[in-house]
């Protein structure tokens, strides 16, 4: 359900309920889709890391 979770507590919840299931391995790939999103952000400031989820 990422369509519901556009915003951080529904991304939150969603993240949560991954780690749960996948564990460390999710952690990492969240953590790397987070830093691309921050050299995302310097480039384009429009957008916002949920635009990539």
């Amino acid at each position: 359900n990422v369509q519901e979770g556009r915003g951080p507590e529904g991304h939150t919840a969603f993240f949560a309920s991954q780690v749960a299931r996948h564990g460390s391995f999710v952690w990492k790939f969240h953590v790397l889709l987070l830093l691309y999103s921050l050299i995302i952000k310097t480039r384009a400031p429009h957008r916002s890391y949920f635009d990539y989820i």
